[in-house]
């Protein structure tokens, strides 16, 4: 992929510019590109299209890479998080003091 059409992507998804991102897909479909290969790129922070439409909020956005591009909810990107303390499950033991 192209780094203009690379710039082009993650930039109409950042700004929810819906119109822009389905002309780069179908433009790209009509030139043979691999349309899957394009959904599933990533910048050099891990974040996808779908990663930005959804950070930014443009719901719609997102909601066509996944329902029309098939875009995968599942991909990770690069950022590390901490992970949410659970409490455990298990019953804790209650110790009886020795008389």
């Amino acid at each position: 992929m192209s780094a203009a059409l690379r710039r082009a992507l993650f930039a109409q998804a950042k700004a929810g510019d819906m119109a822009g991102i389905e002309a780069l897909f179908i433009s790209a479909q009509l030139a043979g590109a691999n349309v899957d290969m394009i959904v599933g790129a990533a910048d050099e922070a891990g974040m996808t299209a779908l990663h930005w439409a959804a950070r930014e909020g443009h719901d719609q956005l997102a909601r066509y890479l996944v329902r029309d591009l098939r875009a995968d909810v599942l991909l990770p990107d690069f950022q590390v998080r901490p992970q949410p303390q659970t409490p455990d499950p298990r019953p804790q033991a209650k110790l009886q003091p020795k008389n």
